[in-house]
């Protein structure tokens, strides 16, 4: 990928780098060096980037991508031509008709959506009811239909999960993270990333070896918990008062990263979904308090 994008406070993205396919999402084909807003989103809660697609992930649950869709990455139900009118990539084409697009369309059948991660070519998406939905390249069995080196550009079921908590995309595989704290992988082995020996390749969910009590799933899910962690320091400074000592060791249970001070003041993070920072404790009468996003905070404790 040579793009990245930024999740806002407000529920905005922002998007710089290479854009050739309209990886931006800002109704343009340019690249920018600087942050530019991606048109027509204001309510996301989470975003997440592919190699030259990326996705947002919606307050009322849908989900919207941007970009390349030569493998079915914007999910709209065909690999050619997306809602909004574009030109045509020279690359990026099929019988020569549009296969990207520079603004966000909207991903056919999801209003549920909870969570999602993109990676390469693909898009899977966790609902509110514990299945997985994934759309976008199979060559490696990643969509987990069964079929090889073919493309769905609508959500497909992975038939086999119905209780998980966590999902991520990987370049060339799947995971899921379940209820029982079991994470789950499909797709290409060869570099053992189903987490199982000797298995290059399975296009069904497979049990990771030892996964057992799993607190959190993601390729970068150390970045998170750093994020957390720098959250948290950067509260400690700017409320000296009420939450102290500073610089204590976090600690997880039961899906947050939390840190306990005198007095009964509680800082978690969730471990699935969207980040969101929470406050439990007397100045919110000991009752659960949303503080919001997770990056929002992160944009104040790292200007």
């Amino acid at each position: 990928s040579y793009h990245t994008c930024a999740l806002q406070s407000g529920g905005e993205v922002q998007c710089w780098g290479g854009s050739n396919v309209g990886q931006l999402g800002d109704g343009k084909n340019a690249s920018s060096y600087v942050p530019v807003l991606v048109r027509g989103i204001s309510t996301a809660i989470a975003v997440s980037v592919g190699n030259a697609h990326t996705c947002a992930l919606l307050q009322n649950g849908m989900v919207q991508c941007w970009g390349s869709n030569f493998y079915g990455q914007l999910g709209i139900g065909s690999t050619v031509d997306s809602d909004i009118p574009i030109g045509i990539s020279s690359f990026f084409y099929t019988y020569g008709r549009p296969t990207y697009s520079t603004a966000p369309v909207t991903v056919v059948g999801l209003n549920n959506a909870i969570s999602l991660s993109s990676r390469a070519d693909h898009t899977c998406a966790l609902l509110n009811d514990g299945t997985i939905q994934c759309w976008g390249y199979n060559g490696t069995w990643q969509l987990s239909d069964g079929t090889r080196y073919n493309v769905s550009s609508s959500p497909l079921v992975i038939s086999a999960i119905r209780n998980a908590t966590d999902v991520t995309a990987g370049s060339t595989h799947s995971c899921a993270l379940l209820a029982d704290g079991t994470a789950q992988c499909w797709g290409q082995g060869r570099f053992n990333g189903l987490g199982v020996q000797d298995k290059p390749f399975s296009y069904t969910p497979v049990p990771v070896m030892g996964s057992g009590r799993v607190g959190f799933l993601d390729t970068s899910s150390a970045q998170r918990w750093a994020d957390v962690d720098t959250v948290l320091a950067w509260g400690e400074a700017s409320n000296p008062q009420t939450l102290t000592p500073a610089g204590q060791a976090s600690q997880e249970l039961s899906g947050y990263r939390y840190r306990s001070y005198p007095g009964d003041h509680i800082l978690a993070v969730n471990a699935h979904g969207p980040a969101k920072l929470y406050y439990l404790g007397p100045l919110s009468s000991h009752t659960v308090l949303d503080l919001g996003l997770l990056s929002g905070w992160l944009l104040k404790a790292k200007p």
